[in-house]
């Protein structure tokens, strides 16, 4: 393996965990607004907390 490969692997390998940690992100972003506990963690105006409580309500009637 050349030098220059040795790189290439390295490099790819750091976009596969900074794609993974994206994902991970999204997902446990996702698990809050879906437990509605947003509020909680990060600060939000009234306004904020009825839209996300209204779209959480419209999401969950389309699951069932």
């Amino acid at each position: 393996m050349t030098n220059k490969e040795y790189i290439q692997r390295i490099e790819n390998g750091l976009l596969e965990q900074r794609r993974r940690i994206e994902s991970s992100k999204e997902a446990a972003a996702a698990l809050i607004d879906s437990l509605g506990i947003r509020h909680l963690l990060i600060p939000m105006t009234e306004e904020e907390i009825k839209a996300a409580a209204e779209k959480r309500t419209l999401e969950n009637k389309v699951c069932k």
